[in-house]
C-alpha cells in the first residue's frame, strides 16, 4: 500500500498474510524476517487467514509532521478490510526498528511481546489482536 502526493510516492506500508507457524517462530526469536519466503506469503494468502505481518512502514521525511501517516494507515486498513479474506480475530504482528516505530505501534494498540534482545533480528516484536469491530477504530487512527 502506498500514499501519493500527485504522482510522487510519499509513504508506504507492507501488510502480508503469513503462516501462523512462521509468526510463532518469529515471535519466539527462532526465525528472522528474512526467513519469510514469498511462497509462504502466497500460501497464507491463498485462503482466509488470521495472521498478518506489518513491515516496511516508510514516510518521506518532508511529510513527517503532517497527517500523512494517519492517512496511509487509514487507507491501508480500509483497503485491507475490503480486499483481503480475513478470519477474525486477526493477529497483527510487527517489529519496531525505531523509537518512532514503537510510538506508532503503541498508538494503534500494539503491545510489546518480545523485547529486542530476544529477537533474532535484534528489534522488538509487537502484536495486536483485532475483531471485526476494531477495524473502524484502527482506520480512524
Amino acid at each position: 500500500y502506498a500514499l501519493f502526493s500527485g504522482e510522487r510516492p510519499v509513504g508506504a506500508i507492507g501488510l502480508w498474510p503469513v503462516p501462523e507457524s512462521w509468526i510463532d517462530d518469529f515471535r519466539a526469536g527462532i526465525s528472522s524476517e528474512s526467513d519469510l519466503k514469498p511462497e509462504q506469503i502466497a500460501e497464507a494468502g491463498s485462503h482466509p487467514t488470521s495472521c498478518w505481518y506489518v513491515s516496511g512502514v516508510v514516510l518521506d521525511p518532508a511529510w513527517q509532521h503532517t497527517n500523512a501517516i494517519t492517512n496511509l494507515l487509514r487507507e491501508t486498513t480500509l483497503s485491507w478490510a475490503v480486499e483481503c479474506d480475513l478470519t477474525f480475530p486477526v493477529r497483527l504482528s510487527a517489529m519496531a526498528i525505531s523509537d518512532a516505530g514503537e510510538k506508532l505501534l503503541a498508538k494503534y494498540g500494539f503491545k510489546l511481546v518480545t523485547p529486542s534482545f530476544k529477537m533474532k533480528d535484534g528489534f522488538s516484536f509487537y502484536e495486536r489482536s483485532l475483531e471485526r469491530r476494531d477495524l473502524r477504530l484502527l482506520a480512524a487512527g
